[in-house]
């Protein structure tokens, strides 16, 4: 299960990392493929892996509580994604999407802490 994580903390670093250097491309993409079904299943399915990972590894992590805190909330966020239809899933990425550059450069910066703190938790 650390691998989810080691996996998961990557990505979010290297996304968060292009989101800041150039916001458009990605978001554009997201737009793109918002309105798919696949998309909303896997946003459902990414969180709740990531969650359990999160909850499984905990015990090993340097911040175990904090793992076992993220982990629960992303679990709720798979339930909620799961629960709020597609309409409102399709409205939300639609915000999203439409965001000034500059909230999405900071949304970049965040995940790419985020990211490290997982990395960093984990190591």
């Amino acid at each position: 299960m650390s691998f989810v994580i080691y996996l998961f903390s990557i990505l979010t670093l290297l996304g968060g990392t292009v989101i800041v250097i150039k916001p458009a491309p990605v978001f554009d993409f997201i737009a793109i493929h918002s309105t798919s079904l696949t998309v909303h299943l896997l946003a459902v399915l990414i969180r709740g892996v990531v969650g359990l990972a999160l909850l499984f590894c905990s015990p090993a992590a340097k911040f175990p509580t904090t793992f076992l805190v993220i982990g629960w909330a992303s679990l709720a966020s798979a339930l909620v994604m799961l629960l709020v239809g597609r309409t409102r899933f399709k409205t939300l990425i639609a915000w999203a999407v439409n965001v000034p550059p500059l909230f999405k450069r900071l949304g970049g910066l965040l995940a790419i802490l985020f990211g490290s703190f997982l990395l960093y938790g984990m190591v």
